[in-house]
């Protein structure tokens, strides 16, 4: 009976062990998700705000520090002056722009009452990185003047209001660490020539605007060969081009293979926020400004390359995570 009751004990002692870790994990979920780079968003000026009936109202969006892709998730509450629920018009727009609207009741309404105002607006980078300010605008075409009209809770003193907040969620962008790829490589150069060539992703979905390159560390590495039989090594001149055209890096380099020589095309640029922002993709410009043409230029060691003195290199981007 003795042994019989210690293992009950034990067993009920490991259940609770069990419950604590199950406690802790919801917890650290529950607090990871109230922390996370999301953004209050508040009204600007004066609240709580009554619009009366006929009367169209606009206020800019406060909270919003770094736009960026993601989605709005915006309640709203009011009280009718009135006998009865009323309904309002709630657009959310970018400058001149309308992204969302919706004519609902006032997240306050009775139950039963729908739909009430709670937009899920989704936006790209694209529209995140325009100019102009994220406004709502409240329009009422009801019998009704409201009070009391917010997108929180706030300091409303109805006692049965429930808590709310309207906040942006971003959305994650990253694509982690990749391979890159120089496009329609490898290739030729002849003296005197130049070609600019696009760098993107080797495998997967090229996400975001800046052809899967986002904010993190850029490793670049090339090799090239000079068209004749007596083994010559030659200086190109590389420039890492911004998706606007400005040059990131430059520098007249020997292929990464260059036995004894120096500067190798071996280089690490460390892509901004504001360079992952920049619509359009990386590339690459070669000049050849040496007495020889070159072939096989390339920023990893492909299959074709045939010659056992080109080391395995590739190039790659390493990005840090955000949202």
């Amino acid at each position: 009976m003795k042994k019989r009751n210690k293992n009950i004990g034990n067993q009920l002692k490991r259940n609770m062990a069990k419950g604590m870790w199950v406690v802790i994990l919801l917890t650290a979920t529950f607090l990871s998700e109230g922390f996370a780079d999301t953004s209050d968003l508040t009204l600007s000026g004066s609240v709580p705000i009554n619009v009366r009936r006929g009367q169209t109202v606009e206020r800019k969006l406060d909270g919003l520090t770094n736009p960026r892709a993601g989605k709005f998730l915006i309640k709203v509450k009011w009280y009718t002056v009135g006998v009865a629920p009323n309904k309002l018009t709630v657009s959310l727009k970018h400058g001149n722009t309308t992204l969302d609207t919706e004519r609902c009741y006032s997240y306050y309404a009775p139950l039963g009452t729908s739909p009430k105002c709670s937009l899920g607006t989704e936006i790209s980078r694209a529209e995140a990185n325009k100019t102009g300010d994220f406004k709502l605008v409240f329009s009422n075409s009801s019998r009704y003047d409201v009070k009391g009209l917010d997108i929180r809770k706030g300091s409303d003193p109805n006692p049965v209001a429930y808590y709310f907040r309207s906040k942006f969620q971003p959305k994650s962008e990253c694509n982690g660490s990749g391979d890159l790829r120089l496009r329609y490589a490898p290739f030729a150069l002849s003296k005197g020539t130049s070609k600019t060539r696009r760098i993107s992703l080797l495998a997967g979905t090229i996400r975001g605007n800046s052809g899967g390159i986002e904010k993190g560390k850029l490793t670049l590495m090339a090799k090239w060969h000079v068209d004749r039989v007596i083994p010559t090594f030659v200086k190109l001149k590389i420039e890492l081009l911004k998706p606007n055209g400005q040059v990131a890096k430059s520098g007249n380099y020997y292929s990464y293979h260059a036995a004894g020589k120096s500067p190798k095309f071996n280089i690490i640029y460390h892509v901004t926020q504001a360079d992952a922002n920049l619509d359009g993709g990386w590339n690459l410009r070669v000049t050849n400004y040496s007495p020889w043409r070159i072939v096989g230029f390339n920023i990893k060691k492909g299959p074709k390359e045939k010659s056992p003195l080109v080391p395995p290199f590739k190039s790659r981007i390493k990005s840090e995570c955000r949202g």
